[in-house]
């Protein structure tokens, strides 16, 4: 009876997912569209016909209909104001178009979270359902809705695919998935077919959200988790298109740039803060600086190697945790903590290398987020060395003096911003930009790619580790929220593109602006997520360049 119930269990619940992730496969199958937002659509449908009874005082029937209905139009919002207008942009290389399309419909994503903890609070909510009941089967009492879910997800999965396969807008759909250029030669609007694929992926996310409502129950906690299984999904690779690579300048010729000069009026202020700026101010500062040397590391592997990792904090958490847990456990000192944590990040970054560069695009994203969440569990389960979802507590801190903690991380900024923009403006960055954008073309010129990113790798594990290691020092604790949590990730990467990819240093610069801003803020409580991401979306579409980016081109246009 038991093993029964589970596989029906299992067979409700995988019915559910499926029909999610066959939305997301549909409009990334034809489009190469990663739409991070798809976690958020499903959980929008949900709320939305949780509250319609209640507010707009319908029925359970009419509820359903407006959460899809609601789950369609987001899905044609982000079409046309996210996707669409970055797709088309003169200004984003196409080569860098995929990272500006994940990024932007991450934020999206992240604003239709936040609006919906912000009315509706991130309690779990279950939508009413449509069938009410048990039903014994073989023994085993099945609640009605659960069957009915089944039903509706394989219904639903075959519906789309006699729709593919036995219509003429199916195979359309098919024909541009296949060649999107010899559809445009055959007279066919390639745009009226990508619209009519989001519409049919918002109705299937709509009817999967509602459904997942109605037999699990959603919350905004399960935007995440809900995107992440349906990137899983995803079966077919997304490769960069061919494009120039950026000129590499010399060490010597950067001492003659204005950007030289700016930087270093930049850092000479900084150095002089602690003499006049309160203890607030720095410490915030501080946390700022250690998180610009995370945006710095992932902007070498992205933006020079061109692999999309969604998971940097595998690499800082790995540094911070084995830093943290050789003090609580052994007593050693911060420093040799320090450089082991360090040290393990390196390893650990070359282990999870060797296998992730063996795929490319979005599943060489797709393993590095999943050692992401295999860390989270073991810090989980191994609470006792862990802390857990507690944290952990660390008995030494590098010092008691804000001063002298800011002095250590602007120092270590800045030599780690000397450091990675030399290497990146070396002939081993433009290896690497070459590689990142044609593979095939730079290993016909006999450069060992492989090679050449794992080094790149490599260097990125050393500098995340380090600065985790530093910054658990700083706080005195370590846990899942601070330095391993996805949501860190998130914040890395949109510092990264929003400071302008491809710079090293405009990284930096996105970091401390997101720390900043979100610190000052805080007042308005979770609309600080909402605006933050809201002006860094406008930054993407309307400066794709980025903060440094923006002002590079002006300089060089002048």
């Amino acid at each position: 009876m038991l093993a029964l119930q589970i596989l029906i269990d299992g067979f409700a619940i995988s019915a559910l997912y499926a029909l999610g992730a066959t939305g997301f496969t549909l409009i990334f199958g034809v489009s190469g569209v990663l739409n991070l937002s798809h976690g958020a659509i499903m959980v929008l449908a949900a709320v939305a016909a949780w509250a319609a009874p209640s507010v707009l005082h319908v029925g359970t029937y009419a509820g359903a209909t407006i959460g899809v209905v609601t789950a369609l139009v987001a899905s044609l919002i982000t079409y046309f104001a996210v996707v669409q207008p970055i797709q088309r942009s003169n200004r984003i290389p196409n080569e860098e178009k995929e990272i500006f399309v994940l990024t932007g419909t991450l934020l999206w994503g992240i604003m239709i979270q936040e609006v919906i903890a912000y009315f509706f609070t991130n309690n779990a909510k279950t939508v009413l359902p449509i069938v009410e009941g048990v039903v014994d089967i073989l023994g085993v009492r099945t609640p009605r809705n659960e069957i009915f879910t089944a039903v509706v997800c394989c219904l639903v999965i075959a519906l789309l695919w006699l729709l593919v396969n036995r219509t003429r807008t199916g195979k359309a759909v098919l024909a541009a998935s296949m060649n999107p250029r010899g559809v445009t030669l055959l007279g066919l609007e390639l745009t009226n077919i990508y619209v009519v694929v989001w519409a049919i992926y918002g109705t299937l996310a709509g009817i999967a959200g509602v459904l997942l409502g109605m037999f699990l129950g959603v919350s905004s906690y399960s935007v995440g988790p809900l995107t992440a299984s349906a990137f899983s999904a995803g079966r077919r690779d997304v490769h960069q298109a061919t494009g120039p690579a950026r000129e590499t300048m010399s060490m010597g010729s950067f001492f003659k740039t204005r950007l030289f000069w700016i930087s270093l009026g930049v850092v000479i202020v900084a150095s002089t803060l602690p003499l006049y700026v309160s203890g607030y101010i720095l410490g915030l500062l501080t946390v700022a600086y250690y998180f610009g040397v995370f945006a710095m590391s992932w902007d070498l592997l992205f933006g020079f190697a061109g692999e999309v990792n969604f998971g940097p904090t595998f690499l800082i958490g790995v540094g911070a945790y084995t830093a943290g847990i050789l003090n609580n456990q052994y007593g050693w000192s911060v420093y040799l903590c320090i450089v082991l944590g360090a040290a393990a990040s390196v390893i650990a970054g070359f282990v999870l290398a060797l296998p992730a560069l063996r795929v490319r695009g979005p599943y060489f994203g797709l393993t590095t987020l999943v050692a992401v969440l295999m860390l989270q569990n073991f810090v989980v389960v191994f609470a006792d060395l862990t802390g857990g979802e507690i944290g952990l507590t660390i008995p030494d801190v590098i010092s008691i003096d804000a001063g002298v903690n800011y002095w250590i991380a602007l120092g270590f900024m800045t030599i780690s911003a000397i450091v990675l923009y030399g290497l990146s403006q070396s002939p081993i960055g433009l290896v690497l930009q070459a590689s990142g954008q044609d593979p095939v073309q730079a290993g016909a010129l006999g450069f060992n790619i492989v090679k050449h990113k794992l080094a790149a790798f490599v260097v990125s594990a050393f500098f995340s580790g380090l600065s985790g290691a530093l910054l658990v020092f700083y706080f005195g604790t370590a846990s899942v929220g601070t330095v391993v949590d996805v949501a860190v990730g998130v914040n890395v990467i949109v510092a990264a593109v929003l400071g302008g990819r491809r710079t090293v240093l405009g990284a930096a610069l996105g970091a401390i602006f997101l720390i900043v801003a979100g610190e000052f803020l805080r007042p308005t409580g979770e609309l600080a997520t909402f605006i933050v991401s809201t002006v860094a979306l406008l930054v993407i579409l309307f400066f794709p360049g980025g903060f440094l980016g923006a002002a590079l081109s002006r300089e060089a246009r002048s």
